[in-house]
């Protein structure tokens, strides 16, 4: 009985020493734009630069999920997803935005939504078995 106590309780101990990771971070934009010289009609980016705090807890959640795919939601619309191959410390994003499945279908609808005050919520979905 000893033994089996011992050894519950060091996988308990375990258990609640490991680090727990976010899953998801919401980020809130300084600026956003189209890229200079376009009308965004031919462009699928928008150029968001994040306040500092976002940046600095934006560098800390890619950190953690390198190699993992996050996706970007502005309100409960999926704008973009990526794998995140290193932690992205510079605070400066590029959100393509459209494609096959239409998500959000012009740049400018997202340049509006930013501009209008929404944050980015960025999820790592649980991985699939």
């Amino acid at each position: 009985m000893g033994f089996c106590f011992r050894v519950l309780l060091s996988i308990s101990i375990c258990c609640f020493n490991a680090p727990l990771m976010a899953m998801e971070v919401f980020l809130t934009v300084a600026e956003a734009s189209l890229p200079e010289g376009t009308d965004g009609s031919r462009s699928d980016v928008v150029y968001v630069k994040l306040d500092p705090s976002s940046t600095q807890a934006f560098a800390v959640f890619s950190g953690e999920h390198i190699g993992e795919t996050a996706e970007f939601y502005v309100g409960d619309q999926l704008v973009f997803s990526a794998r995140l191959s290193e932690a992205i410390t510079s605070g400066n994003l590029a959100l393509f935005v459209g494609g096959e499945d239409k998500r959000i279908s012009t740049p400018e609808d997202l340049l509006a939504q930013l501009e209008a005050g929404a944050s980015i919520k960025v999820i790592v979905p649980p991985a699939e078995d």
